[in-house]
């Protein structure tokens, strides 16, 4: 739902977010309470839609592209062999071995 915000005119407006732009909804209301006793004046805000899963290699394939056209040759190698280097690791050096409790 959106926030709702009282303007110098004295109605309640409701601001939401669509689409990356920002809209002002009047509620036609003076009050809060009134606000709160006709929920339908309240604009309705429709759920997000969940992204799209990107796997690694499609990553990978966009930041190499990226970094072909924005950096250095040298940088490129060296992130060409990081994302290489990354990809081949079959452990996961962030994660430690599990303990024994004592």
């Amino acid at each position: 739902m959106g926030t709702l915000f009282k303007k110098s005119n004295g109605i309640f407006y409701v601001v939401e977010l669509r689409d990356g732009k920002r809209s002002w909804r009047s509620t036609g209301a003076t009050s809060r309470s009134e606000v709160k006793k006709f929920p339908n004046r309240a604009p309705v805000v429709p759920a997000l839609p969940t992204p799209a899963a990107t796997t690694l290699a499609q990553f990978a394939e966009v930041l190499l592209l990226y970094a072909e056209t924005n950096l250095a040759p040298a940088t490129v190698k060296l992130s060409r062999a990081a994302i290489k280097t990354f990809t081949r690791s079959r452990t996961v050096p962030w994660r430690l071995p599990p303990t024994k409790p004592a």
